[in-house]
């Protein structure tokens, strides 16, 4: 038996068939659900691939579906779980519906909003179902209680470069800020490093009608060489960001 890529869907190459064959047609994809990317792997920003072999049967649907490779097992987890899933129009082979072994490719994208937040070292990009309040409906703004320095930038080093990039995040009830926003257009040097300590600060949970809540917030982070040298500005809180060259070394520049 020879085998061939005869036919696409989207991305995915299937691979089937007895090239030898006079007459044929391969199975074609009527109905097939995108797989999820997997939980397990949430935290990570790696993309991933799976390669599945199974038997597409005489009525369309899935037999004996099998991982043939994938680079990590929840890929293929991933892939199986869906598989099921898929409707085929049947293969014919010298005018006759047969089944067909199928050699499927599928391909995992993490996607920018999960590569960030694998370098932030948590989710800070989300989709937050729960309202977020104005400062004005609850009373003022967040308290900060730990204001860390923000890195700087490597190849500005040697420059004395100073900028003050203001940013807006949804403050949330663990006090941890979210869905950070750039104002303006500062220097693109400088966009990375103000995320970064974006993602660091904290705040005393905001309390609305007796339930901590989401609340939109305002801060001006300042970013120069001389302030990033591992001191922080502390309001009774007391953990460290960790050396500024060490902790920027993590990002790659955008």
């Amino acid at each position: 038996m020879k085998w061939a890529v005869s036919g696409i869907v989207g991305l995915l190459f299937i691979t089937v068939g007895d090239v030898s064959a006079r007459s044929r047609r391969d199975p074609v994809p009527r109905e097939y659900p995108s797989p999820v990317y997997p939980a397990e792997m949430e935290g990570t920003g790696l993309d991933g691939r799976a390669e599945l072999v199974f038997i597409v049967q005489t009525d369309g649907s899935v037999y004996q579906p099998e991982v043939r490779s994938a680079t990590h097992a929840a890929f293929g987890d991933a892939a199986l779980n869906v598989i099921g899933s898929w409707q085929f129009k049947p293969g014919l082979r010298n005018g006759r519906i047969v089944p067909m072994r199928v050699l499927l490719p599928f391909r995992f994208y993490a996607g920018s909003v999960r590569r960030a937040n694998a370098m932030l070292g948590r989710v800070v990009f989300d989709v937050i179902e729960d309202i977020i309040y104005s400062p004005v409906e609850v009373g003022g703004l967040p308290e900060i209680t730990y204001e860390p320095i923000a890195p700087y930038p490597n190849k500005l080093r040697g420059s004395g470069q100073t900028e003050v990039v203001h940013v807006t995040m949804a403050v949330g009830p663990d006090g941890r800020g979210y869905n950070v926003e750039i104002e303006g257009y500062p220097p693109k040097a400088f966009v990375l490093s103000a995320v970064i300590a974006a993602s660091h600060y904290r705040f005393k949970p905001i309390v609305h009608n007796g339930e901590r809540v989401f609340v939109y917030t305002r801060v001006a982070i300042v970013i120069s060489e001389d302030g990033a040298d591992g001191r922080h500005r502390k309001r009774g809180h007391d953990t460290p960001i960790g050396d500024p060259d060490d902790a920027f070394a993590d990002y790659p520049d955008f």
